[in-house]
């Protein structure tokens, strides 16, 4: 737990390095319970996370909830780089209330598998982020698996939230992989001036669900350059996006029957 008092009274400079933090159920009063995250900041200036190496496997079979591995809020100039996640059940890393700055999430490799079973809707995320400005998104691999099971998706780029406010999101080159019933990437920009929360370029998307793989022939994937996608009317596409928004120069590897 890493929280300054206040956002005009931050931590400054901290930089989290070469750790390894394993995300496991651990029994209390003979039940088995997790914590919300590995690591949250709040209120901090210029955080590095480089270099570390975040598991989960909690033996529990639901987390409850949408737990973290990374939750970062009313923060600043944070740098998240060149750490690997391999995680099941839980989110990587979320973002909220980014304050104007320069911040990167960048050269990460990333992996979910949304394993949560029994009642109620758990969606994880590979990059969540909720609301702020000026964060760069790049050059991450990301693999997003959920079992295809209503109201368990795994979602590699969650990106915006409704009501909330997002400016200046840059994501690009980021190479990613949906392998279920989740999204590739799901957009929801905010109020109307949707040009301005989030810039989209030269990302590769790859969609792996068997069931959505209508114009796949002798397995091998046809490519797709478009420069405006639009969301498919049925199915369930990579790409889905809370209003109408331009994606340029991505590519799609395969298309679900119509342009996304």
């Amino acid at each position: 737990n890493i929280k300054g008092i206040s956002p005009t009274s931050m931590s400054n400079g901290i930089t989290i390095k070469n750790n390894t933090f394993e995300y496991e159920s651990v029994l209390i009063n003979s039940l088995l319970t997790v914590s919300d995250n590995l690591i949250y900041a709040e209120y901090n200036n210029g955080l590095t996370l480089t270099k570390n190496v975040f598991n989960s496997s909690p033996t529990s079979s639901t987390v409850g909830g949408e737990k973290y591995a990374v939750m970062i809020q009313s923060s600043k100039n944070f740098n998240i780089n060149r750490n690997e996640f391999s995680l099941e059940k839980i989110t990587a890393i979320s973002i909220s209330q980014a304050l104007a700055g320069s911040s990167k999430i960048a050269n990460n490799k990333i992996g979910i598998n949304n394993t949560n079973s029994g009642v109620g809707n758990i969606h994880i995320s590979a990059i969540k982020l909720l609301s702020g400005q000026n964060v760069d998104i790049v050059y991450n691999n990301i693999y997003a698996l959920d079992a295809s099971v209503p109201g368990k998706q795994a979602t590699a780029l969650n990106l915006g939230s409704q009501g909330q406010s997002t400016t200046n999101i840059i994501v690009k080159n980021n190479l990613v992989v949906s392998d279920g019933s989740g999204y590739a990437v799901w957009t929801k920009p905010s109020g109307e001036n949707i040009a301005s929360s989030f810039a989209l370029s030269n990302n590769m998307y790859y969609k792996t669900d068997a069931t959505l793989r209508k114009d796949l022939k002798n397995g091998s994937f046809i490519f797709y350059s478009v420069n405006n996608y639009r969301r498919c009317g049925t199915g369930n596409p990579m790409v889905g996006t809370g209003n109408s928004m331009p994606y340029q120069s991505n590519r799609l590897l395969y298309g679900d029957g119509c342009w996304i």
